[in-house]
């Protein structure tokens, strides 16, 4: 059983950098949605989602979308 184990590498191999993916910011509809998870979660919303209420537009629509009894959470939120 050892000698069979002793194949199977328990820690993963170490990436090359250039085999890494570099991500890209996420959209502003992706960052609506995950306002709205993290208010029906009733997680802290980090700083870097709530840039996105700097644009009326993105706030109209996340407005539409967010149940009212959360938007007052995201209006406190935005007079900070």
């Amino acid at each position: 059983m050892r000698a069979k184990l002793k194949r199977y590498p328990f820690i993963r191999p170490k990436q090359e950098p250039s085999q890494v993916k570099e991500s890209s910011p996420p959209d502003a509809a992706t960052k609506r949605q995950m306002i709205r998870y993290k208010l029906c979660s009733n997680i802290k919303i980090a700083p870097v989602e709530l840039e996105l209420l700097g644009n009326p537009d993105q706030v109209a629509l996340l407005k539409a979308e967010v149940d009212p009894k959360f938007w007052g959470q995201v209006d406190h939120l935005a007079q900070r």
